[in-house]
């Protein structure tokens, strides 16, 4: 009898000790913390603010530039003079010798002045812009205008310089051309000298 319930009494701590081992839970494991995201935050760059620069071609804070330079002076006495490279309009060759026009722009947009090399050698010079001065040239004046009379004699007659608009040296022959305006603005006289002689003179408007 005593046997018998020893054999009971085991098989019960036997089960109660499989029942517990089934059931043993694992420990929960702690839940994953996801790292805060962090945005990249993108740099600007600062935009650069572009640096406004004459044309190459333009005559800076220069008054009067075509008096600055005559015939005869090199290319590089020109840049020298007005203080930048000209412009290259057009290139030649002609028998040998090498025929450039230059042009240089006023920075007021006003106009440019156009210059010719014959292998560097300034040749001819032209001021081509709209001319704001004035003078008291009037038609009685240009009338008394002769042949032969100098630049002196001209200038005198009318009472003021006139503005250089061609300059030319070809074969010893020095031509130049003057044009003064009248005070209404609209009257031109336009007067052409040969080694400082009057050859031609033309007006239109006058009055």
């Amino acid at each position: 009898m005593k046997k018998k319930l020893c054999i009971v009494m085991l098989s019960l701590c036997l089960a109660s000790s499989f029942t517990a081992c089934g059931s043993k839970e694992e420990p929960a494991k702690p839940a994953e913390t996801e790292s805060p995201k962090t945005e990249e935050s993108e740099m600007e760059t600062p935009a650069e603010t572009p640096v406004e620069k004459p044309a190459e071609d333009e005559i800076q804070n220069v008054d009067n530039p075509i008096d600055l330079i005559s015939t005869g002076m090199t290319y590089e006495e020109v840049v020298k003079a007005f203080g930048v490279e000209g412009g290259k309009m057009s290139e030649t060759t002609v028998s040998g010798s090498t025929v450039t026009q230059w042009f240089w722009n006023y920075a007021d947009g006003s106009g440019y002045i156009a210059v010719t090399t014959q292998d560097g050698i300034v040749t001819a010079k032209n001021d081509v812009r709209i001319n704001t001065t004035t003078s008291n040239i009037t038609l009685d004046i240009f009338n008394q205008i002769t042949t032969g009379m100098t630049y002196e004699e001209v200038k005198n007659l009318i009472g003021s310089d006139g503005t250089l608009t061609t300059d030319t040296n070809i074969g010893g022959v020095q031509s130049t051309m003057y044009m003064w305006k009248a005070a209404d603005g609209i009257g031109i006289a336009s007067i052409m000298f040969q080694n400082d002689a009057v050859v031609s003179a033309s007006q239109t408007g006058l009055k």
